[in-house]
């Protein structure tokens, strides 16, 4: 079963030393957890509008009305190597630099399950996807092309050796 959930969290981890009590920035840096699921005046929490399972080593989630940094939650059994990444397929060269460049590894949630710490806003497509599957096709690609240049060579060379053991023979045939 396939379970990703989005958590509101804080953008820093621990309220900022000051000797004014009850400031904004307490306020800002302090929040409950009620705080954090509640949303404000001019925030709505994030949404995953689409989900897709492309393969068991791929998913893409395509998140909407992003306003702050989140969590997502993803119920896989935790493995360090799980990254998530932006779909820069939809980009512009010239858009959003900062985006086309988010990256972000797994942390374990619950000690268990895989959790992704995401702080872009707006409307974009999140790929989560596991690396090993990512060097495998890597290194099946190279294998692939390697052998393939491999037997076109053994080809040529054989093909070479026959029209030169032919060309012997008609030579002698000849003589």
């Amino acid at each position: 079963m396939d379970s990703v959930i989005i958590y509101s969290v804080n953008s820093n981890t621990g309220g900022i030393p000051d000797s004014r009590s009850n400031t904004i920035i307490d306020k800002k840096y302090n929040e409950t957890v009620e705080d954090l699921f509640k949303p404000g005046k001019n925030s709505t929490p994030a949404k995953i509008v689409e989900y897709r399972k492309t393969n068991p080593t791929k998913h893409i989630l395509k998140i909407e009305n992003a306003t702050k940094p989140f969590m997502i939650s993803f119920a896989e059994s935790y493995n360090k190597l799980w990254t998530a990444h932006l779909d820069t397929s939809h980009y512009d060269n010239n858009q959003d630099n900062y985006k086309s460049s988010f990256k972000t590894n797994s942390v374990p949630l619950y000690g268990v399950i895989n959790g992704f710490y995401v702080n872009i806003t707006g409307d974009y497509t999140l790929v989560i996807e596991y690396e090993p599957q990512i060097w495998f096709i890597q290194g099946l690609t190279i294998g692939i092309l390697s052998l393939t240049g491999i037997l076109i060579a053994i080809f040529f060379v054989r093909k070479k050796l026959i029209l030169r053991l032919t060309e012997a023979i008609k030579r002698k045939i000849s003589a």
